[in-house]
């Protein structure tokens, strides 16, 4: 009988320092605890050798795991501070605190339990000597479709926009990118990373390789850039070669709160910043640019009084409707807006009239939309593309969204089931990708 039971479970291994018959370790894994008689069992004889006696100690061994990080400067910072203060278990049995489960929340490491070949084995040992990952093989990239899924559960209840992986340009990883966007409901817009200086024929056969015919949410800027060492403080150390990705999203979103949802972050107006430079061939001429386009490939160029900008936005779905990215974008800007504004009808009684009501809301929303832009002072009608009717007249909102809500997409079988039903349709202007100047000789 113990003196306590307390803070044991079953599935713990417990440690008992044996001083009868000579003393010694035995390790045990608890098969049951009875907590009225302070009692606990194991599977099996105690031991051949050390038995117990009266006060021996009776523990619960645990172990817990600190994570620091280490930046670019060299400044060490512990980090998962709450996942180190708790006390962890090598014994999956013990669930709650089950080492593996303990840090499956952390997006620093993932921890692996390696089981040992005796209870005693399976117990970490403290190592004084600190080895930091420097590569990918010592798992600081992460190598495989598998692996990236782990990481890509993080993502699951935050409310993603973009997403990007820099540390591989692995065709089925990137890819695998994409189908993780399509399989949310918000399908964040994925920006590819490809090998850098491609030639020509390789970035037609790298997007090709990509395309599709549906919706699908990804884009690729070829050229990678060259940026200031930030490990070191010369002012002669050579330029480093990193993936363009962040900088293509901090330059979208840029783009959107100047001149709102519905422009392609491919402007003179609007540059990378922080970027010393390009990497590899840009392609500068427009028939070469033009054919690495259609095959869903996008470049970055650096311009001479304009300096380092994207040169298009395409995406790698063929399909009309989902060419270019600012079409997507609003698609999901439009969707999530919607989502959002009616939250906090959510569970109020199901009835054709507040269906009605939650529509009005929407298309109230969509024509303040239309008037102003996504930034509050945009131009009338640009969001949507407004263009010129048959009749030389200028479209109207209602030429270009469209809000089903009613008995056809909500009959009343569905509505006794709790279901409200939305179809909102809308159009989106294409970017003027290919501008002809034509110049000739006008006699009179």
């Amino acid at each position: 009988m113990l003196k306590s039971v307390i803070g044991i479970k079953t599935g713990d291994t417990v440690k008992f320092t044996a001083t009868g018959g000579g003393g010694g370790t035995v390790y045990k894994k608890i098969t049951a605890i009875d907590e009225s008689a302070k009692k606990i069992s194991w599977s099996g004889s105690f031991s051949a050798g050390p038995t117990l006696a009266i006060d021996d100690v009776v523990s619960v061994p645990g172990f817990t795991v600190q994570v620091y990080y280490k930046s670019i400067n060299g400044i060490e910072t512990e980090v998962d501070t709450d996942l180190g203060k708790i006390i962890c278990s090598s014994e999956p049995e013990v669930t709650e605190y089950y080492v593996e489960n303990i840090f499956k929340s952390s997006k620093y490491v993932q921890i692996t339990e390696a089981s040992g070949s005796t209870l005693g084995d399976r117990l970490p040992a403290n190592d004084a000597a600190v080895t930091y990952p420097t590569s990918g093989a010592d798992g600081t990239a992460v190598a495989t479709v598998e692996a990236q899924a782990y990481f890509l559960e993080k993502f699951k209840s935050l409310p993603v926009r973009w997403l990007a992986n820099p540390e591989t340009t692995s065709e089925d990883m990137q890819k695998d990118l994409i189908r993780y966007a399509l399989s949310r409901d918000d399908t964040p817009i994925v920006i590819v990373n490809i090998a850098s200086d491609r030639t020509k024929d390789q970035l037609k056969a790298i997007g090709n390789a990509f395309q599709r015919s549906d919706f699908y949410p990804g884009l690729i800027w070829a050229n990678w850039l060259k940026v200031p060492d930030p490990f070191s403080n010369s002012v002669i150390a050579p330029y480093r070669s990193i993936p363009n990705v962040g900088h293509v999203m901090g330059l979208w979103i840029r783009t959107i709160g100047l001149y709102g949802v519905h422009v392609v972050p491919a402007l003179n107006d609007i540059v990378l910043n922080g970027v010393s430079g390009v990497v590899g061939e840009q392609f500068l001429d427009d028939d070469d640019r033009t054919q690495i386009a259609d095959c869903g490939v996008n470049l970055i160029q650096e311009k001479v009084g304009v300096g380092i900008k994207c040169a298009n936005a395409y995406t790698l779905s063929t399909a009309t409707e989902y060419l270019f990215g600012n079409i997507i974008l609003m698609r999901n800007y439009i969707k999530i807006s919607c989502q959002d504004s009616l939250a906090d009808s959510e569970n109020t009684p199901n009835s054709l009239n507040r269906i009605k009501s939650d529509k009005m809301r929407i298309v109230t929303w969509l024509y303040k939309l239309w008037d102003k832009g996504s930034t509050g002072n945009g131009t009338a009608g640009e969001t949507f593309g407004q263009v010129k009717n048959a009749d030389g007249k200028d479209s109207g909102p209602d030429d270009h969204f469209l809000v089903i809500a009613d008995n056809t997409n909500n009959p009343q079988e569905k509505i006794n089931l709790g279901e409200r039903n939305f179809n909102i349709y809308h159009t989106a202007p294409a970017p003027a990708g290919s501008i002809v100047i034509g110049v000739g000789v006008y006699m009179k």
